[in-house]
């Protein structure tokens, strides 16, 4: 990654698809973007396609993994046609959108537990903005990992209720958006002034959450186009001054670090494995299927590490200041521990880093869903965004390479395997 400068862009060839199974792979040399005009800016780059046959049948470029509402559609279909994964989650439909679409919410989790009492709900929502596709890799990562029968997912269902709203801009992402919705407007800045024919997913979601008798997290997750890494966006909180850096974490339990699939650490070309519900290619857009932390799918040549997503792979142990049994631990600490659970998160992940996520709560941001739920609920809710960048790793073990979609699902489940352990 860190040799080419950037962000290289993603190719995909149907000729290659169906000979080779090759799916989307980072190309190009000489990658440059920049102003050209006060108002525009110009992405260029030098690609030589080795094979001319391969023009032969439709080549894509794209700047990120796609994911559409398709691909949605089609994961959440086969979620349901698997009986054991049924079994833990429900399907709705949160509202209606602009164009007439619906937007889904889906249920993890009794809302009472085994004794009547009403349980902490989190909430986890993905995809306000069209173009970040990195946040619906995450959210399926922690969907299918929380509806497995991993024992921590099994943990997590007992604790919590979650309500989990996968595609909040449904609108945007079909009709090609980049950040805004059908209504021209950033969705992520309308939390104070949502409007029900304007802003319906908005609008709906601030129903639910105040419809929720005992909201424990907020977590939208995002992709970043400028920063690298995965990491979050907090809020201020007492012991960290707004806008300082995490730059010390504390200690959390030992990181476990994830070897690369196929154990080589060249830069060079190598078939990928990630995981799949079984389709055999990774197709360019609707018929992209979509990852699961099952079988594996073939990625095509790319030049990164894909983590394994291995279910035997080593324990992890809570660290002894983490969680708790006081009487009312089952609900999350409020906002003031939020950097502890970053620091967690940072510990268990090669991806993420607590080094460069932040914690503030900007008045041009006010309007935002994180910020929105941190003051709405006076700091008791523990409200977060999590950002995985478009491009690549800046440092940790995997520092110099591009995120691949398996470091995006792999993303998602240690999420939840963070959140297991901070509320033990």
């Amino acid at each position: 990654y860190a040799q080419y400068g950037g962000c290289l862009p993603l190719f995909y060839s149907e000729v290659l698809a169906a000979s080779e199974g090759v799916g989307w792979r980072r190309i190009g040399t000489d990658v440059k973007y920049g102003p050209t005009t006060l108002t525009s800016f110009t992405l260029t780059f030098s690609f030589t396609l080795d094979d001319p046959g391969v023009c032969a049948g439709t080549c894509y470029l794209a700047q990120a993994y796609p994911y559409t509402v398709t691909d949605l559609e089609e994961h959440l279909a086969a979620l349901e046609a698997d009986p054991a994964r049924k079994l833990h989650f429900r399907r709705d439909e949160l509202c209606r959108t602009v164009a007439d679409s619906s937007c889904e919410v889906l249920t993890v989790g009794a809302e009472t537990n085994s004794a009547g009492a009403t349980k902490p709900c989190v909430v986890l929502t993905a995809r306000v903005h069209p173009s970040e596709t990195a946040a619906s890799y995450m959210i399926l990562g922690a969907l299918e990992f929380l509806t497995s029968d991993a024992a921590e997912a099994e943990r997590l269902r007992e604790r919590f209720m979650f309500k989990i709203i996968p595609m909040l801009n449904p609108d945007g992402v079909r009709y090609g958006r980049t950040r805004h919705s059908l209504a021209q407007v950033d969705l992520n800045r309308m939390y104070n002034d949502a409007q029900e024919e304007l802003h319906p997913t908005i609008f709906h979601l601030k129903g639910l959450l105040d419809a929720t008798e005992r909201l424990a997290m907020f977590c939208d997750f995002h992709g970043h186009s400028a920063k690298h890494n995965v990491f979050a966006f907090g809020c201020p909180s007492p012991g960290i001054s707004a806008g300082s850096p995490l730059s010390s974490p504390r200690a959390g339990p030992a990181r476990v670090r994830t070897p690369s699939l196929g154990g080589s650490p060249s830069l060079g070309p190598s078939r990928l494995r990630a995981p799949s519900l079984g389709s055999s290619s990774v197709g360019p857009s609707s018929r992209l299927r979509a990852p699961s932390l099952g079988s594996p799918l073939s990625l095509g040549p790319s030049r990164l590490r894909t983590p394994s997503i291995d279910s035997n792979a080593s324990p992890r142990e809570p660290a002894s200041s983490v969680g708790g049994n006081d009487e009312g631990a089952e609900e999350l600490r409020v906002a003031a521990d939020s950097r502890e659970f970053v620091e967690l998160l940072s510990s268990i992940s090669d991806v993420f880093t607590s080094e460069t996520s932040t914690f503030t709560a900007a008045p041009k941001r006010a309007s935002a869903g994180r910020i929105y739920v941190h003051r709405k609920y006076g700091g008791r809710v523990l409200s977060i965004t999590i950002e995985g960048s478009s491009g690549g790793l800046d440092r940790g073990p995997l520092s110099g390479f591009h995120l691949h979609t398996g470091h995006l699902l792999a993303m998602g489940r240690e999420f939840m395997e963070a959140l297991d352990l901070f509320t033990a």
